[in-house]
Formats: C-alpha cells, structure tokens, sequence
C-alpha cells in the first residue's frame, strides 16, 4: 500500500507540473506581445501571429494549376463603392468605435496598400484611375484621424492600359497581445455578420 501511495503522490506531483507549465503557456500566449501580419493577396486573407499561420481562406481550396487573373469590370467597381459606401453609412458609429478602440490596443508598424486594375480600354482605365485615387485618398484620411500612420502608410495604384485585371493587396503589420484583440476581433466578425448580405458583393 506504501508503494502506492509513494506512485499515487509521483503522479499527483507530475500532473500539477504538467498542468502549471501548460497554464504558464496559454498565460504567456495571452499576454505576450505579439507580431500580428494580416495580409490579402492573390484573392487570399491570411492571418499570421509571430511565425505562425492562424488562419488562411485558402484552407481547404483546391489547388489551380493555373493563377486566374480577377477580372472587374468599371460599372463593377462603381456598384462595389456603392455598397461600401451603404455599409459605411449605416455602421459608422460602430466603425469609428472600433478604430479608435484599435488605435489603443494595436502598435501599427505598416499599412502596405496596392491595386493593379485595367478595363480593356485606356479611357475607360485613365477615369478608373482618377476614381480609385478619390476613393483611396478619401479612405486613407478617414484611417489617418484615429490611427497614427504617418511614415507607415504605403499605396500603389497600377492601372494597366493594355490588359483587362484587377487585383487587391493589402499587407498589415501591427504588434498587439490577444488578450487585447480578443474583443475587437468579436466585434468586427459581429458587424460583418449583420452585413453579410450587404458584403456579398466583394466576394
């Protein structure tokens, strides 16, 4: 019975060890401060936290054997940032609310922003062109009011005169723990679902 009880109190002992180094862990993850990348390229959202992938949109698609050019058409466009526009419109008390929430929990070291776009037709394009820059300078004053971008903001519009394409890049560093990004994260996938509908134009 001796020897049993000496095994019994070994393993009580591992076990508390275990458990206190795994909470330790989940501890240190929770508050340590993190290098967050949020990119979108190629169509494909991807969330890195350090050197790890914690989520890809690309999961679980099938492999192209051949990358499809994205193809918009410019009445496209238009009904795009009249959906955006919409959603802007009706959300932006939450919007604003959750920048400036960001502003506190995130340490932004890079905005990376990049848009290759032709309409087939260099008229048609060289108006895209003068459209999109409204759009984005708009929207690049709009973040400038609750986060601190200066010298961190980079943007690129490409129109492409000889070809019909449109692709979006976005690449988004900051440094934050995820105790901190736990809610914002709620509150944004919130309001993306009581807009999906609204959304479903941009996917």
């Amino acid at each position: 019975m001796a020897g049993s009880a000496d095994w019994d109190c070994e393993d009580m002992f591992g076990f508390l060890w275990v458990l206190s180094a795994i909470i330790i862990l989940i501890l240190f993850a929770f508050f340590h401060r993190w290098r967050v990348t949020v990119r979108y390229v190629k169509n494909v959202f991807t969330v890195d936290v350090g050197n790890f992938t914690v989520y890809s949109s690309a999961k679980g698609k099938k492999d192209d054997k051949y990358i499809k050019t994205p193809k918009l058409s410019f009445k496209e466009l238009t009904d795009k940032y009249g959906a955006l526009k919409a959603f802007y419109r009706d959300e932006k008390c939450e919007i604003v609310s959750i920048l400036q929430e960001a502003q506190r929990r995130f340490d932004i070291k890079k905005l990376n922003f990049s848009v290759d776009f032709g309409f087939g037709d260099a008229a048609v394009t060289g108006i895209a062109s003068g459209f999109l820059w409204g759009c984005v300078g708009g929207a690049s004053a709009f973040l400038k009011k609750y986060w601190e971008l200066d010298k961190k903001l980079n943007i690129a519009l490409c129109p492409q005169f000889t070809k019909t394409c449109f692709e979006m890049n976005i690449n988004l560093i900051f440094y934050s723990r995820p105790i901190k990004m736990i809610e914002i994260v709620k509150r944004i996938v919130r309001l993306c679902k009581r807009n999906r509908e609204r959304l479903s134009v941009f996917n």
